[in-house]
């Protein structure tokens, strides 16, 4: 092989790399070029995937945030809802315990005004059955005229003084002890109407004034 071919045969092979080499370079260069273009690309959607999960995390940390402050307000409200509905029932009981202790205080009442009423019955009766002896003359009628108001005028201080809720009228009273003598004063003198010639004896008034007074007390 002659000098002037292999000098060919060189340069064709330095040609060739030279060329190889270049298109080395501008495939490296469309290379650097694509990678930075989807490098820029791929930031790019980087970016706009970071806002929106930036701005879907703000839009649900909102509605949670929302949603925390409408619980912490139903919470309060039902707070303050059962703090009322207990505070209603504490004054329900006490109320309730209050209306019992006055019933029970009026049933005692009732039952002292009861027992104090058939004492006053007794002692009129008493005073009655004492009174009736000295009633044959004129002065015994005046004396016992103005015992029967004495004893009634304490017999309604006791009253007040013992029982002041209870209101106790004085008219009612002397009604009382004029409508029971008048009634004595009827009883007698059917009885002395109606009384047997014979042996038998008929009840004297002070009995049927007791027994008058016993049953009504049982009656009650």
């Amino acid at each position: 092989m002659s000098l002037s071919t292999m000098k060919d045969n060189l340069e064709n092979s330095i040609a060739r790399r030279e060329q190889l080499i270049k298109e080395c370079k501008e495939a490296q260069l469309e290379a650097a070029k694509q990678i930075s273009t989807l490098q820029a690309t791929l930031e790019a959607e980087r970016r706009q995937r970071d806002t929106e999960f930036a701005s879907l995390m703000a839009k649900e940390r909102l509605e949670f945030e929302v949603n925390l402050a409408a619980l912490a307000a139903d919470k309060e409200a039902l707070t303050q809802d059962l703090g009322a509905r207990d505070t209603e029932l504490a004054t329900l009981k006490e109320e309730k315990a209050s209306l019992e202790d006055k019933v029970k205080a009026a049933a005692y009442r009732r039952g002292d005004y009861k027992k104090a009423l058939r004492d006053a019955r007794k002692e009129i009766r008493a005073l009655k059955a004492s009174l009736k002896r000295f009633a044959s003359s004129e002065a015994g009628q005046e004396l016992i005229a103005k015992a029967s108001l004495d004893s009634l005028v304490l017999a309604k201080r006791k009253l007040d003084q013992e029982y002041p809720d209870i209101v106790v009228d004085f008219s009612d009273l002397v009604n009382f002890v004029i409508e029971e003598m008048q009634n004595e004063q009827e009883e007698a003198a059917e009885e002395n109407d109606a009384a047997p010639t014979g042996s038998g004896e008929a009840p004297s008034p002070q009995e049927s004034d007791s027994s008058m007074e016993d049953a009504s007390s049982e009656a009650e």
